[in-house]
């Protein structure tokens, strides 16, 4: 009998580390994800899985496609080696189907990478490792002896303290798109842990469930370490001496040993790059560039810069709705080649992209194609 969680024991690709995890979260708590189960996941739950995918790690399309054939290849193994078939792959009706709901969404992304940011599969590599890390058998006892162990002048490797608390203002880079320079800064009463909310620039950041659980151990480390150090610090985050990640010599930070792991995994503490890949995600997802750029500490300009893909990828995803939409209308009312018909205010314009834009029309994120003389009447401009 196949076992899940046993299996996500083992060293795995990050994309199937991904889909696994996803299963792990949606199904495993409420009921027995068992051979029978796995075998009638459907279509709507693959589908789910691969936008919750391309949410957290993957929005360009080549990344994207890999992760599906990571999936397949998962199941295939399910079936060869367990005995689970599930239809989605197996039926030629269903598959036809979820490839058909598939080709629909990774046509929405975008062709390549954004050379600005951390790479997909750096992100997943990094992810990966640290979630790696943070399943370390007993870590908090472990980074209590450690730092017991500094203070006492037993000699030791400080591998355990280093790591962890490199990881927070990672996390916080993922999730929100933090600067280097707003990362290292914080101090420790922004954080509001009996609200769960970390205060940035005049904002308000609700803290999940999943960071709250980070920075409560990571709280109870930066205590011992106060105590044992005997040093009076207001910065959030501090080194195993009792320290800021300030340098004492040029007052600048020292970005290698504060984002740590990052090196460790995956050769760079460009944290910057992390930061950048979450920026692009919010700003496609709506994001004002504005008030953004108050909150994440880059200017309006390099935020636009980094997004010119993304604009690239709106402008081609604008034609091709366009082409389609076009089509549709010239075949049911006969529009003249070349035009197309409003469906807000029934004028006919060419049908060229400078004479069209996406609109949404509630808080949705469905987008909808309008002419620019009466964009949409109640729609909102978005792009």
């Amino acid at each position: 009998m196949f076992n899940l969680q046993e299996y996500m024991n083992r060293e795995l690709d990050p994309k199937l580390r991904y889909f696994l995890e996803y299963l792990e979260t949606n199904f495993l708590e409420d009921i027995q994800l068992d051979d029978k189960y796995l075998g009638r996941l459907n279509e709507n739950d693959f589908l789910n899985a691969f936008r919750d995918y391309i949410d957290k790690a993957a929005p360009a399309k080549q990344t994207a496609q890999t992760y599906i054939r990571e999936m397949r290849n998962f199941f295939v193994m399910l079936h060869d080696e367990y005995g689970i078939r599930n239809p989605v792959f197996y039926d030629n009706e269903i598959n036809a189907k979820f490839e058909k709901m598939k080709a629909v969404v990774i046509s929405e992304l975008r062709e390549q990478e954004n050379k600005e940011c951390i790479s997909d599969e750096e992100f997943e590599k990094l992810h990966v490792e640290i979630d790696k890390f943070l399943r370390t058998p007993d870590l908090e006892e472990k980074m209590i002896r450690e730092i017991e162990n500094h203070y006492s002048g037993v000699s030791q490797q400080n591998k355990f303290y280093s790591r962890f608390v490199s990881i927070v203002p990672i996390q916080l880079a993922m999730k929100y798109g933090l600067s280097n320079r707003t990362l290292v800064n914080l101090k420790e009463n922004d954080l509001d842990l009996t609200n769960g909310i970390l205060y940035v620039r005049g904002f308000q950041l609700p803290l999940s469930k999943t960071l709250m659980d980070i920075l409560n151990m990571y709280c109870r480390m930066r205590a011992k370490i106060i105590e044992l150090s005997r040093s009076n610090i207001e910065d959030l985050f501090i080194k195993l001496n009792g320290k800021t990640f300030i340098s004492e010599k040029n007052n600048k930070p020292v970005y290698a040993t504060f984002f740590f792991i990052m090196k460790e995994s995956i050769n760079t503490y460009a944290c910057q790059r992390l930061s950048y890949k979450r920026i692009v995600e919010l700003v496609d997802k709506g994001a004002d560039i504005k008030t953004l750029s108050e909150l994440v500490d880059v200017t309006p300009e390099t935020i636009r810069s980094i997004c010119e893909v993304d604009r690239e990828r709106a402008k081609t995803t604008l034609l091709n709705i366009i082409t389609e939409q076009y089509n549709e209308v010239a075949k049911k009312e006969n529009v003249s080649k070349g035009n197309m018909k409003c469906v807000y205010c029934g004028k006919i314009h060419t049908a060229a992209s400078a004479n069209w834009l996406l609109i949404q029309t509630d808080d949705s994120n469905c987008k909808f194609i309008a002419c620019r003389e009466c964009r949409g009447k109640d729609g909102k401009y978005r792009y």
